[in-house]
């Protein structure tokens, strides 16, 4: 179960999280639990793989090159395996999103179950994470970047590395329009988010 709360200063310093709360007063904060799902990594993982650009560019040559693939034996004298290349030029881009799928639900069965289940809090100096076991305070200098997919947002702590927050974790539109404010003003030009 996802769920958020809009916090005021009074109403988290009279919960009882199990963790301190450093950010500035008065600032807007917000908090989302996050409850991850196998689909949520899977349509991340899939967002991230097919936005690189080193994919994009694969994935062009390889269009490209599978019609010149097929009609190149019927102008040019070519050996007899070669009318295997475009089957494999298929084959090749149908493994990809198949791979990705299994290697996220490898790392997925992995995940602790208490590491699925996480509580952020975001606010003006930075965001603390707390998954029952553990809890850690970041500020926003640690995150890279962050983009919004179209069902999530992404959270990079490096290149490769990423938190996901499943839109389906914020209970409206008006929430997600929010946690969109938060990500451009603690992020400013880092923030790529979709419009309001």
């Amino acid at each position: 179960m996802c769920a958020w709360v809009r916090l005021t200063r009074e109403e988290v310093m009279g919960r009882r999280l199990g963790i301190r709360l450093r950010m500035e007063p008065l600032s807007p904060r917000l908090e989302i639990f996050v409850d991850l799902k196998l689909r949520d990594l899977i349509r991340a993982n899939l967002w991230f793989t097919y936005s690189q650009p080193s994919m994009k560019v694969t994935m062009i040559a390889g269009g490209l090159s599978l019609p010149l693939t097929i009609l190149l034996p019927f102008v040019v004298d070519l050996p007899s395996w070669f009318k295997f290349v475009p089957l494999a030029l298929i084959v090749l881009h149908g493994l990809m999103p198949l791979l990705v799928i299994y290697t996220t639900k490898q790392n997925f069965e992995s995940v602790k179950e208490y590491q699925k289940n996480v509580q952020y809090i975001f606010g003006r100096q930075g965001y603390e994470a707390n998954d029952g076991k553990s809890s850690s305070e970041m500020s926003w200098d640690s995150i890279q970047k962050a983009i919004e997919s179209r069902h999530s947002f992404n959270l990079f702590l490096n290149r490769n590395f990423f938190i996901v927050i499943p839109h389906r974790c914020l209970k409206s539109r008006d929430d997600i329009v929010s946690f969109r404010t938060i990500l451009r003003g603690a992020l400013g030009e880092k923030a790529s988010m979709k419009t309001d």
